[in-house]
């Protein structure tokens, strides 16, 4: 486990680092909180969502579930919760007491380095008793064409920062993220259960909704 880490500053390729390594992939299972900032413009009107999302990530299990708690300049307090159920094809929205369920397509993707990133450098956080190596990468991510630079750990390719920039539903943003309190396994398997009140499927999927670094997120393991 590793708390507290958050980067937001571009890296260089640090003196005697190790040759470009290849791709790796996340643990199956981690769950941890992503510190997130995010500024946008839309129709002339710049704006900002801040705050944090608790994410559990379960690849062996083919499911996911955030949980959002942001701060929009013009929304103001978003609070509400997604389960991805990969096996039983269905996505659940949870806001308060209201749930929407509805069809979610295709398999879960694994949260690896892509074969396509472009290898950026190695650096080091240092602290007065540890030291931890990582490695960022930089590629664009589709379908919205977005900017995107993150960073995993040498050792465990666990996530470590995200930086992305593009467009989404007619905004442009940019987005940095930082995960901290990474944790590995899933404590309480309970939170991928969907309330009973959830109705049945919904023609349409509220997944239009997401955007900005909210919509990388959700792109990230998605097919």
């Amino acid at each position: 486990m590793y708390t507290g880490v958050v980067i937001v500053l571009v890296v260089g390729v640090a003196l005697g680092a190790p040759p470009a390594p290849a791709p790796c992939c996340a643990p199956d299972q981690l769950e941890c909180v992503l510190g997130l900032t995010t500024g946008y413009m839309h129709e002339g009107k710049g704006g900002s969502q801040t705050g944090i999302i608790l994410l559990s990530y379960d690849y062996k299990g083919s499911r996911m579930q955030y949980s959002y708690h942001l701060t929009d300049t013009y929304v103001g307090a978003i609070n509400y919760d997604v389960i991805q159920d990969y096996k039983n094809g269905s996505q659940y929205v949870i806001r308060g007491k209201t749930c929407t369920r509805t069809v979610l397509t295709g398999e879960m993707k694994q949260d690896c380095v892509p074969a396509t990133a472009t290898y950026v450098g190695y650096s080091t956080l240092t602290s007065a008793t540890s030291k931890i190596g990582f490695n960022s990468y930089t590629f664009m991510a589709m379908p919205n064409q977005t900017n995107v630079v993150f960073s995993v750990t040498e050792d465990g390719c666990y996530p470590l920062s995200v930086q992305a920039q593009g467009t989404a539903n007619n905004t442009s943003y940019f987005t940095t993220m930082g995960y901290v309190n990474v944790t590995l396994g899933i404590k309480d398997p309970s939170v991928f259960i969907p309330p009973k009140s959830c109705p049945q499927v919904k023609a349409k999927d509220p997944f239009h909704q997401f955007s900005g670094g909210v919509r990388y997120i959700m792109d990230k393991y998605r097919k």
